[in-house]
């Protein structure tokens, strides 16, 4: 059975248009596009920070986009994009004090693949891999003092939201057309976030930066959470430029200017965890970029293009601009509290081993034990809270890692999936599962990658069919 992607109809241009509309793609009018599409995300940032109810309105809507793309649509890949997109947009709404529910963004992505899975007859073929990790967790509900409606939400909504994404996204094919656009629906509303914090720091005057986190350049919100999404936002701009080989070197200009503002502004959070976390990622990832020739001098150009200007340019103006506390910040390698927290975890964990002490429990355990410190490290807080069955839910996420590890795919999908892969992974080291980026993150690990470029070349390599 012939692949052609739901973006187009069975009314679709012959092979011969599509060439045209791939040269139009590729023509200085695409950067134009891209640029604005980006831009645009600047004035929605300011109006939804300066009027929450909007910031609502752009929240509910975005759910409403799709499940209105889930009822019309053939196949699921504009879907992708608004689960993409409101992963995004996640931290951009509770800094503009949106107000819908905390776990909105998580339940709302949850939704959308999950009535995707029915929609599109996946459920079958799922990997029941992920169903078996969240399965797992639920027993430790029994355990609770209370039924604690939100402790559970608080709790569970990550695991769930990534279990869901793990069986959807284990049906999906994906091309580069397809991820391109992905990333772009990602970085989009980071952009909107990124001016925010750029704009609060620059009209606060004087900052008294020290050696620990700053509300006050993280648009007044959670700096973990806030450097976070903009380390994320860089990757997805990173990865995109990696993808896209063949790509106008006017929209890689911008692109890469992209990064490097993202990359500054997490870095001015003075949380350590974005920048960190996102160069892990690509650390994880060249070793397979460098694998192939194409992506080889594509991620070299890019990466020594990135680190002079950063290095002889960037990051001088700004350590100075901070006295010198932004080095001091980023030398220090204390996990400000965190390996007491996961202490405490494995504490619980052998005291109670075989259940665990219950969901929600653990910020609980901590206070009893005098530690400021709540959840911050997703891993023990499974032990900790699930005992045994949170033991055998991360023995759920490590053989899902092997089996991405020993995928026989080309270089640059393997690169994106190790990539995606060890974001989550390490975003859930330092921030638990308060964003529902690393459960997308994770799942898309799932996905099978085609070897086209995009839709032109799977077209006519298939004769324009559409069986």
């Amino acid at each position: 059975m012939s692949y052609i992607p739901a973006d187009y109809s069975s009314t679709a241009p012959s092979p011969s248009d599509w060439v045209n509309q791939n040269n139009s793609d590729r023509s200085s009018t695409y950067s134009v596009v891209v640029f604005f599409f980006l831009a645009l995300h600047i004035p929605i940032g300011v109006i939804m920070k300066q009027n929450p109810m909007l910031a609502a309105v752009h929240a509910f809507g975005s759910l409403g986009i799709g499940l209105l793309w889930l009822a019309i649509d053939r196949q699921p890949f504009k879907l992708i994009y608004i689960t993409a997109y409101i992963t995004g947009s996640e931290v951009l709404w509770r800094a503009s004090n949106a107000p819908i529910f905390w776990e909105f963004g998580k339940y709302a992505v949850s939704l959308l693949l999950a009535l995707a899975m029915f929609r599109y007859h996946k459920l079958a073929n799922a990997s029941k891999l992920g169903l078996m990790y969240f399965l797992l967790l639920v027993p430790a509900i029994a355990l609770m003092p209370t039924f604690d409606r939100e402790a559970i939400s608080w709790s569970l909504s990550g695991p769930f939201s990534m279990a869901i994404a793990i069986m959807f996204f284990s049906t999906v094919h994906l091309t580069n057309y397809h991820l391109r656009r992905l990333l772009l629906a990602l970085c989009a509303p980071v952009v909107g976030l990124a001016f925010l914090t750029a704009f609060e720091t620059i009209s606060a005057g004087t900052i008294a930066f020290r050696a620990s986190s700053l509300s006050v350049t993280s648009a007044g919100y959670g700096p973990n959470q806030v450097s976070s999404i903009l380390g994320l936002g860089a990757l997805a701009v990173l990865l995109y430029i990696f993808s896209d080989q063949d790509g106008y070197i006017s929209l890689k200009v911008i692109l890469v200017g992209l990064v490097i503002w993202l990359g500054v502004q997490s870095a001015l959070t003075f949380s350590r965890s974005g920048l960190w976390t996102m160069l892990g990622s690509i650390v994880g990832a060249s070793g397979f970029l460098f694998r192939d020739s194409r992506s080889r001098i594509n991620f070299l150009v890019t990466g020594i293009g990135v680190f002079f200007i950063v290095a002889y340019l960037v990051y001088p103006s700004i350590n100075e601009l901070t006295n010198g506390t932004l080095e001091t910040r980023f030398l220090n390698t204390e996990p400000t509290g965190r390996l007491e927290a996961i202490a405490a975890d494995l504490q619980a964990f052998q005291d109670h081993w075989l259940t665990g002490i219950g969901v929600g429990q653990a910020n609980d355990y901590h206070d009893d034990l005098g530690l400021a410190a709540g959840v911050h490290t997703e891993y023990s807080r499974l032990l900790a809270e699930h005992g045994l069955f949170g033991f055998g839910a991360l023995l759920m996420l490590f053989f899902l890692v092997v089996q991405r590890l020993r995928l026989g795919l080309p270089p640059l999908e393997k690169a994106f999936i190790i990539s995606v892969t060890v974001w989550a992974l390490l975003y859930m080291t330092h921030a638990a599962m308060r964003l529902v980026a690393p459960s997308l993150m994770f799942g898309l690990g799932s996905a099978v990658f085609s070897e086209y470029e995009d839709p032109v070349e799977r077209t006519l390599s298939e004769g324009g069919s559409n069986g």
